[in-house]
């Protein structure tokens, strides 16, 4: 199911929005025009709210097929562009998780460590939470060194992802 709003106004000009949802996951996407700027997992088992027609955006009619296969475990790495603001230390953080592969996990420790800052596991953390671009970037794979973690989205979607992945 595909539903679609459009024309509310944001930084680059009017934000577009569709939502995509596989079995009990719905996933919401925005996007400036030229790139992906959010995606927020909506809560377990809610359907998506708007008009019951595909998105007529190219980028996000592309973002949501590509959500679609990643939910069913039949993409393993997203081609859309996207970006989100944050800071130096976010972005490396960010990007450090970008080399961890499908399927796999990373300690918050490890993540600090990649990023160049080996003692900021809580600051690792921190970068984690204000991710405004889940399964785009990761973070589900960034797990507790003595369990799964937190998950700003909830834990039955981080048992969700890691499991789908798993399954990979």
């Amino acid at each position: 199911m595909l539903s679609a709003w459009a024309g509310l106004p944001g930084a680059a000009g009017a934000v577009r929005r569709t939502a995509v949802a596989v079995g009990a996951a719905a996933v919401r996407l925005e996007s400036d025009g030229a790139r992906v700027v959010r995606v927020d997992l909506l809560p377990w088992g809610s359907a998506p709210q708007g008009a019951a027609h595909g998105p007529a955006d190219p980028l996000l009619a592309a973002a949501a097929r590509e959500v679609a296969l990643y939910l069913r475990g039949r993409l393993r790495n997203f081609t859309v562009p996207f970006a989100q603001p944050g800071s130096g230390f976010q972005a490396r953080v960010w990007g450090a998780l970008g080399d961890v592969e499908y399927g796999g996990r990373i300690t918050y420790g490890r993540l600090a460590a990649l990023a160049g800052s080996p003692r900021a596991a809580r600051a690792v953390g921190t970068a984690m939470n204000r991710n405004r671009l889940p399964l785009l970037v990761p973070c589900h794979r960034v797990v507790a060194a003595d369990g799964v973690g937190g998950f700003g989205c909830g834990p039955r979607w981080k048992s969700f992802l890691l499991d789908l992945e798993a399954r990979g």
